[in-house]
């Protein structure tokens, strides 16, 4: 489902070679097959994911820290 819902999304963007488009949540399961699909797309990609999920992001974008952008989690959320 994950993968249908990114290969959706992507199509729906209309990415072309040369655009650049932003995935937030790129280590997770969307973003992780939506960060593949845009780069075969010839988009170019950058990636947000939590610092911890870096090294899965390396080589498949330019990781940022969603705690370098100021994000923080909601309130009573624990990540796992």
């Amino acid at each position: 489902m994950a993968g249908m819902t990114a290969l959706a999304l992507v199509d729906a963007a209309g990415l072309t070679p040369g655009q650049t488009v932003l995935i937030a949540g790129a280590a997770g399961g969307i973003g992780s097959y939506a960060l593949q699909l845009a780069g075969a797309a010839g988009a170019g990609v950058s990636a947000i994911a939590d610092a911890r999920e870096s090294d899965y992001v390396l080589g498949r974008a330019p990781p940022t820290s969603s705690a370098t952008l100021g994000m923080t989690s909601p309130k009573g959320f624990v990540p796992s």
